[in-house]
């Protein structure tokens, strides 16, 4: 379904902006990938990951394909 690709092409966005190494401003990531806020944001991105973003970042470079264990 649309949404549902939606949804996906917006939270590899973030992934990618997650891994990129620059400083992040999670209210400004939630805005610019189509998020109402950054509560939206990262009560997505926990519904995905069971992690919040701040969480996930410091793993992200040793998760294969940003897949967490579990």
């Amino acid at each position: 379904p649309p949404k549902r690709y939606f949804r996906i092409q917006r939270f590899q966005s973030v992934l990618d902006q997650i891994v990129s190494g620059e400083q992040i401003r999670w209210v400004n990531v939630a805005l610019k990938n189509g998020y109402y806020d950054q509560s939206h944001l990262i009560h997505e991105f926990r519904e995905s990951t069971g992690v919040t973003p701040p969480e996930y970042r410091p793993v992200a470079p040793d998760r294969k394909n940003h897949m967490l264990p579990g």
